[in-house]
């Protein structure tokens, strides 16, 4: 979650002076979406250096 672009388009969606963390969004959208999904476990590749 490194993506400054992508970080800067979440703003404009947030309410103002929202105390907003991305690390602890992603955890959680982790722990209680994305483990609920079919399918294999993901697993994190850096595609960055390809």
């Amino acid at each position: 979650m490194n993506d400054q672009m992508f970080l800067g388009d979440l703003t404009p969606f947030l309410r103002p002076g929202l105390d907003y963390s991305v690390e602890n969004a992603f955890r959680l959208i982790q722990r209680v979406l994305i483990a609920k999904l079919c399918g294999e476990p993901w697993k994190s590749h850096d595609l960055t250096n390809q």
